[in-house]
């Protein structure tokens, strides 16, 4: 099961995992929020990271300010 992590989510996370390809065990998806100081401490970046307790982990950038 899929740990809440927002205020608008939707669907059913009770029959959704995302699984390791790895290990086979249940990932779990951070969002980090980065700001700058060069934007006067705006948002700069958000980025989703999977990671698994196995230590695979795959990320990438969802909204970058440039």
């Amino acid at each position: 099961m899929i740990q809440s992590f927002g205020t608008e989510e939707y669907g059913s996370k009770e029959s959704f995992s995302i699984m390791c390809n790895k290990c086979g065990k249940e990932a779990w998806a951070i969002p980090t929020h980065h700001y700058s100081e060069s934007i006067n401490g705006k948002l700069a970046k958000i980025t989703l990271e999977f990671k698994c307790t196995c230590g695979n982990r795959l990320g990438a950038s969802i909204h970058h300010e440039k």
